[in-house]
Formats: structure tokens, C-alpha cells, sequence
């Protein structure tokens, strides 16, 4: 199912972000994935939001028209590392 956003990287950002999307209906919570490798913060969106939540960065790349990097700036390298190959797959 392709997604409209997926947000890659769930923390207290990325929820405030999601939060006002969802609140002005600007997409759906089953047109967003977001991905992140805590635990916590995959079942925040899950079950709070609403929003399927996976730990892979790649797989929400893969199944998404827009990407919203939301990770501290240390950690963008290692979140981005896996997308390219998923973006490449991608036929639009």
C-alpha cells in the first residue's frame, strides 16, 4: 500500500508534526508510516496515532510519495544508508 508521507525517525518532533497533520486533516493516520528502532516510540504511533509503525527505515521509504526526515542531525547518515536502494526500487 503506498503511504503519502512516511516519517523516518518517531520522536517528540516527529509526533508534534504528525499530531498537526492528522489535527488540520491533511492526511489520514492509514496515509502515514513511520519508522523508528525504539520500541516506545513505534507503539506511541501505533497505538496513540494510529499510524503503522515499523522499525525499518527502508520499508517506509519503499511504500511512501514523501519523506519527512525527522532524526538528530548525528544520526541522519545511518537513518538515510538503507533508503537509497529502497528509493531506487520505487516506480512511479
Amino acid at each position: 500500500m503506498p503511504y503519502e508521507l512516511a516519517i523516518l525517525g518517531a520522536g517528540n518532533m516527529a509526533e508534534a508534526i504528525a499530531r498537526g497533520v492528522l489535527s488540520k486533516s491533511i492526511f489520514r493516520s492509514d496515509q502515514i508510516i513511520a519508522a523508528d528502532p525504539v520500541e516506545v516510540r513505534r507503539d506511541l504511533f501505533s497505538k496513540q496515532l494510529g499510524i503503522k509503525s515499523v522499525i525499518d527505515n527502508a520499508e517506509a521509504a519503499r511504500d511512501a510519495k514523501v519523506l519527512l526526515l525527522s532524526t538528530k542531525p548525528y544520526q541522519m547518515k545511518d537513518a538515510l544508508a538503507p533508503v537509497g536502494a529502497a528509493m531506487s526500487e520505487r516506480r512511479w
